[in-house]
């Protein structure tokens, strides 16, 4: 990249990340302190972050999203049906082709076992505990603390407050689709799950399809009456037999290359009798070029004439699916992002490709937009103490100044 009027380098970047290192722990403290736990509105803490982009010069969208609202889209995964509607930041620059910043601000709930006050921003040596520390509160007080290191330097990142757990459907998605700017890259400012930071980028994110069968069947006449017992098995239309029988069918249909994984089957209640009942549920995950509704249509034949008389049976779509998106390894922003995390840390960081419906889809499937994802080091996602390194976090800082910037690798 060659956008860099204002002469940045790595030693520059660092030396503004620590500089503003006060600002950065003051905006991640307030930002802990406001509750916007997954499925709520989130409304108090998008108002901090709204008030604080308008105090740089940014005009702020809000969008506000309800269950089940976007269930046409192609991109859209369900969620669960929670009263509020999510409320969602949009801020662009007046001009096409800067970079894209984007993080979200939903948390998890405050899980069994907290040490410290979830609340609070508590700090212990290098570590900083409180509930979205990490994931991913953490990615909008960067974001917020790159707009200030470089207000007046001429760059005016676009930055998005989103909603981007259960899938992305009450922010991500429908974010992605009310952009009105073209941006040269996009960073996802959110740490790859296995708490390496740095270390790793994320630049892939899986596709998943969690397949739910329903089969009903139907037990024979009883010879003694009132025993079920006594009914011949033959006589009935035994529900886990289908079952099964599908779930081979299924993995036979799977393209190469996709994983398969039965992860439940239930059927019947007493060994005596032919099971009326089956559930199974499997985990289908894929590259591309398959989408979950490529795969879909591989499966819906089996529920349909080719069902044996006498069952019922259901196959969808029933907990998380989504499609994947990649970004080379050796794309040109890829690279880019690459040396700018180096230049930061002096150390080479490696690929992550293994998380799955990363919200890192959505600017790559929807937008045409190559996209990467990374953070600071932290520990204890999705569970009590939730943590970030203070040291990895100015890092961040110093890196996502040198993405933004178009800067060298070295100084």
């Amino acid at each position: 990249m060659d956008h860099n009027p204002a002469g940045w380098s790595a030693p520059k970047a660092l030396e503004a990340a620590e500089g503003a290192g006060a600002e950065l722990w003051r905006i991640l403290a307030d930002l802990v302190s406001l509750e916007s736990v997954a499925g709520s509105s989130a409304g108090i803490a998008q108002e901090y972050v709204g008030a604080y982009l308008q105090r740089h010069g940014y005009t702020v969208r809000g969008l506000a999203v309800t269950p089940g609202e976007w269930t046409s889209h192609d991109e859209y995964s369900p969620v669960p049906d929670f009263p509020d509607a999510a409320l969602n930041l949009i801020a662009e620059p007046d001009t096409d082709g800067e970079v894209l910043l984007f993080a979200h601000i939903d948390t998890e709930p405050v899980h069994p076992g907290w040490q410290s006050p979830p609340a609070s921003l508590v700090v212990a040596d290098d570590r900083c505990y409180g509930l979205g520390s990490a994931d991913d509160k953490v990615g909008i007080a960067l974001m917020l603390a790159t707009v200030h290191v470089l207000a007046g330097q001429g760059f005016r990142p676009g930055v998005l407050s989103v909603h981007g757990k259960l899938g992305g459907a009450l922010g991500t998605l429908p974010v992605f689709a009310e952009l009105r700017r073209k941006y040269r890259g996009a960073l996802y400012l959110h740490p790859a799950e296995t708490g390496n930071g740095l270390d790793e980028l994320k630049h892939v994110s899986r596709g998943v399809l969690d397949l739910t069968i329903d089969v009903t069947g139907w037990s024979g006449v009883p010879r003694e009456i009132g025993t079920p017992a006594s009914a011949r098995f033959a006589d009935g239309g035994n529900a886990a037999d289908l079952a099964i029988d599908l779930i081979r069918r299924i993995r036979g249909l799977v393209p190469d290359g996709c994983e398969v994984n039965l992860g439940c089957l239930e059927a019947g209640s007493d060994v005596s009798v032919v099971a009326q009942q089956a559930t199974a549920k499997l985990r289908i995950l894929f590259e591309s070029p398959h989408t979950f509704q490529s795969l879909m249509a591989l499966f819906e034949p089996l529920g349909g004439a080719s069902v044996p008389d006498g069952y019922a049976v259901s196959i969808r779509s029933g907990g998380l699916r989504a499609n994947p998106a990649k970004l080379d390894w050796q794309d040109r922003w890829c690279v880019h992002v690459r040396q700018a995390i180096e230049a930061a840390t002096s150390q080479p960081c490696r690929p992550y490709q293994f998380h799955l419906a990363s919200d890192l889809r959505f600017p790559m499937r929807m937008s045409n937009l190559p996209a990467v994802g990374y953070g600071p080091t932290g520990g204890n996602f999705y569970g009590p103490d939730e943590w970030v390194s203070r040291r990895s976090t100015i890092q961040t800082l110093a890196a996502t100044i040198l993405a933004v910037t178009g800067a060298p690798a070295t100084g």
